[in-house]
């Protein structure tokens, strides 16, 4: 018989289900609480619906080839769970990007994510991301 996974085990399962769905832009949404928020080292605050409209755009559009993930560490204790992870791919315009990661999640009692904080090294994201939502937005008009 296998044993129940404890919550801590369960929200470290769903963290990791919700990185690999940035992945290509198609964020597992039945993941998130309503209330759902978050925060970027280079953004700031976040509301949720904004949160998962610039994550399609980055792994649909930005990043067409998607976004590869590697885990490098995680710890789960109680309603909440770190991930270290390195993120790369390559912009619309042929552009590489890479970058070390750190996730931090919050949960709520039913096990849906209630918040996500995303630590980076701003410089790179400032460097590749951001000209790539300029250019992106120059297609749009």
């Amino acid at each position: 018989m296998v044993a129940p996974l404890s919550t801590a085990e369960a929200n470290r399962q769903t963290a990791l289900r919700f990185i690999e769905s940035l992945r290509f832009g198609k964020l597992a949404t039945d993941l998130l609480a309503e209330d759902f928020k978050g925060w970027s080292g280079l953004s700031g605050e976040i509301p949720g619906k904004v949160l998962v409209e610039r994550a399609s755009i980055v792994g649909s559009k930005m990043m067409p080839g998607g976004i590869s993930y590697v885990i490098h560490d995680t710890i789960a204790e109680g309603d909440r769970v770190a991930v270290r992870a390195s993120a790369s791919a390559t912009t619309f315009e042929g552009v590489p990007y890479a970058n070390d990661l750190h996730y931090f999640f919050r949960f709520s009692p039913e096990g849906k994510l209630q918040y996500m904080a995303e630590y980076m090294n701003t410089q790179k994201t400032l460097e590749v991301i951001r000209p790539a939502f300029e250019a992106l937005a120059r297609l749009k008009s």
